[in-house]
């Protein structure tokens, strides 16, 4: 049986080089699910209190750090006009925010899934369906075994009760559940 044959028919060891550029051996198959509001939120506020701009998150880097074959990018598409925003304005943020969505999918291995943002601005904004679809993608890779380790990088308190009992879907949990912000 060949290499891509045993991936592929769901024992879930990829040679070690496809997932991190190493030198033969298996590793498990690791998939990266990403809450991307809540990353972006946490390394803007980091970069603003120290450097005094925003981040510029290298979406690979963040991949790769995590050794990841597969990289699951759940955002929402900011397509609410904001106070005193005109008709071009706002098309040209949101074509800016499509043309960054696309450049993330384009990445290898990057999947990209859209919620819907609801409320009304400035504060009361929230993500809608992110969080269950991200759920929803995890727990389906897991069951089809299409993956042995999963990071999640998500916050709030949505997240807490799963990671605190991920050994009922069978995997170890490895690392540490930080809560608030």
């Amino acid at each position: 049986m060949s290499l891509s044959s045993i991936a592929s028919a769901g024992f879930g060891l990829v040679p070690q080089q496809i997932v991190s550029g190493g030198g033969g051996g298996f590793q498990p198959v690791k998939y990266l699910f990403i809450d991307a509001a809540y990353l972006r939120e946490r390394c803007n506020e980091f970069m603003k209190a120290v450097f005094g701009v925003e981040a510029e998150i290298e979406w690979g880097l963040v991949k790769r750090s995590f050794y990841s074959l597969k990289a699951f990018y759940y955002d929402c598409l900011d397509d609410l006009p904001r106070p005193g925003e005109d008709e071009s304005a706002l098309k040209a943020r949101i074509t800016e925010q499509q043309e960054r969505f696309y450049a993330i999918q384009s990445i290898p291995g990057f999947h990209v899934r859209f919620g819907t943002l609801t409320g009304s601005r400035p504060k009361r904004l929230r993500q809608k369906e992110v969080d269950v679809q991200l759920a929803v993608d995890m727990l389906t890779h897991a069951f089809y075994k299409n993956m042995q380790q999963a990071t999640l990088i998500a916050g709030g308190s949505g997240f807490s009760t799963g990671c605190h009992q991920p050994h009922s879907v069978g995997y170890l949990r490895r690392g540490r559940l930080q809560t608030g912000s």
